[in-house]
């Protein structure tokens, strides 16, 4: 079985009732969903900035009660060599895009977004992408550098062609 790290994002639209990510959710299971403590903390930021704090500081708390929340600290090694990676080819992403994304690699879990624009360029990265609804799934090899010219055209040419061929993929 699967086991999946959602983005911030995809929490959002699981709050907001978008997209039936609830149903997804329920068909992948709970117990293989899991987030990190940097999208929790994001989420939490959110919910300090909003009209009603308390209204949706409660629903962060009832969701992390179905969710795991993975610390970072095993992830720390992968964040300091994809940054580097990144770095070394001009190809920089906000550091908390690299954290969750690497708190995915560490785990060895299927990154679930809406917004793969930045994170693929983390090498072995397994993305699965909320798109019309759709999800694709893609992941990086360490035969190219990720984030390099030669890297999106051939993850952008895989991830199409994966699409092709196996069609739509799990819950997501």
């Amino acid at each position: 079985m699967n086991k999946y790290l959602l983005d911030t994002n995809i929490c959002i639209f699981y709050f907001k009732g978008k997209y039936r990510v609830e149903q997804r959710l329920q068909q992948a299971g709970f117990e293989n969903c899991a987030i990190s403590e940097i999208t929790l903390a994001e989420l939490v930021y959110g919910a300090e900035c909003s009209a009603d704090i308390e209204k949706n500081m409660n629903i962060i708390n009832n969701f992390i009660r179905h969710v795991r929340v993975l610390p970072v600290l095993n992830a720390i090694g992968t964040y300091a060599k994809e940054k580097a990676l990144l770095r070394k080819t001009g190809k920089m992403i906000d550091d908390l895009d690299i954290f969750i994304g690497a708190t995915a690699i560490a785990n060895n879990m299927i990154l679930v977004t809406d917004n793969e624009k930045h994170l693929y360029r983390l090498s072995e990265i397994q993305i699965e992408k909320l798109d019309s609804k759709v999800i694709y799934n893609f992941r990086h090899t360490r035969k190219h550098t990720a984030g390099s010219l030669a890297c999106t055209e051939r993850c952008r040419s895989a991830y199409y062609k994966y699409f092709d061929v196996v069609g739509f993929q799990g819950c997501w």
